[in-house]
């Protein structure tokens, strides 16, 4: 049994007529164009993009570690089951992204390296931003749908930051904190980069630097957290315990100067009884001197360290689009879809349709 399909073939001395054409128009849309991109590409604010990596210690064995990395090569990840630890580098994107830590850095102190802008990060994103000129309109039409709406969440960073219920002024500085703040974690190597971007380089670097070591606070009193209340209790009752002992020699000393050169019985007994008690009371707090050491040394175990790959630094260039690309990518997008949109009205005699018989 014969079956045909259909062909579609393009006629060329059409398209070159066509081409020819509209040739007068196609530059006239090519230069509009131009004009456009380039205005648009110069109205853009630079932005500066300022990056630290790090890298936190494992926390598992040996045996543990080998096993993991073979685990890893047929997708499964044993970070979870590893350890006591809730918090592993896998979740550190979404750990920065809470509102915990972005209200962290609401009162972080920035300046720019010509003192022209000294003031904290909140301010800096609410008030020191430039924007495109095709932003202020938009800007406004949304101030008036604010208006339209209910006065409830309304405030400003007058009002003490809650993460649990920020002002809607809050909230649009918290989520442009957000979008100005990247973190990744490569799962094969664990590896953390931390990316800020900002208008200003020297801001960038510094914020760099600042949400690095807010996050390293943050796992660090997290990890330990149970150790650290553990030594404070220790600390607690062994500074009670010095206090008794204290008291106790002193009355034993006080006792045993008032009394000297006297033999009584009663005497000695009262004496060896403040004794009994001194010695008591200093065997409690050596022991608890030792037992607060043990504690010391248990939050130091647990505290997390982290290898510094790559230092923040200044960026020395921008990170916009080039201008060129968006010239070259408005071309493409207007000239080509006018180019399509003519070729789609002359379709008729551009397109020869044809059937071949199989």
């Amino acid at each position: 049994m014969k079956t045909s399909n259909k062909l579609i073939s393009i006629n060329a001395v059409a398209l070159i007529g066509m081409i020819n054409e509209k040739k007068k128009s196609l530059l006239r849309c090519a230069f509009l164009t131009a004009i456009l991109a380039v205005i648009i590409a110069f109205s853009i604010p630079r932005i500066y993009k300022s990056s630290v990596t790090l890298a936190p210690e494992s926390s598992m064995s040996n045996t543990f570690s080998s096993f993991a990395s073979l685990a890893d090569m047929v997708g499964i990840n044993f970070n979870m089951a590893n350890g006591s630890d809730a918090i592993y580098p896998e979740i550190y994107p979404d750990l920065i992204s809470s509102n915990d830590f972005v209200v962290s850095l609401f009162d972080t102190k920035v300046k720019s390296l010509d003192g022209t802008i000294n003031t904290t990060y909140y301010d800096y994103i609410k008030n020191c931003q430039a924007t495109p000129w095709w932003a202020y309109p938009l800007g406004w039409i949304k101030s008036m749908l604010e208006l339209l709406k209910s006065d409830k969440n309304k405030g400003g960073k007058d009002k003490a930051p809650d993460p649990f219920m920020l002002t809607k002024e809050q909230d649009d500085v918290a989520k442009k904190m957000l979008s100005d703040i990247q973190c990744s974690v490569d799962k094969k190597t664990n590896v953390i980069t931390i990316v800020v971007t900002a208008q200003d380089p020297y801001i960038a670097a510094c914020m760099a630097e600042v949400v690095r070591k807010q996050l390293q606070v943050f796992i660090t009193n997290y990890r330990t957290n149970k150790a650290r209340t553990d030594m404070e209790y220790v600390q607690k009752l062994c500074d009670e315990a010095f206090k008794d002992y204290e008291a106790s020699r002193k009355k034993y000393a006080s006792f045993s100067d008032g009394y000297q050169n006297i033999t009584l019985p009663s005497y000695i007994i009262k004496r060896d009884e403040l004794e009994n008690e001194m010695s008591l009371r200093f065997s409690t707090y050596k022991q608890l001197s030792e037992q607060l050491q043990i504690t010391k040394a248990k939050v130091m175990e647990r505290t997390p360290a982290f290898t510094i790959v790559q230092m923040a630094s200044v960026p020395l260039k921008h990170s916009n689009m080039s201008k060129i690309m968006i010239l070259i990518m408005f071309e493409m997008i207007f000239v080509g879809g006018y180019f399509l949109y003519l070729c789609y009205r002359n379709r008729k005699k551009l397109f020869v349709f044809s059937w071949q018989q199989a």
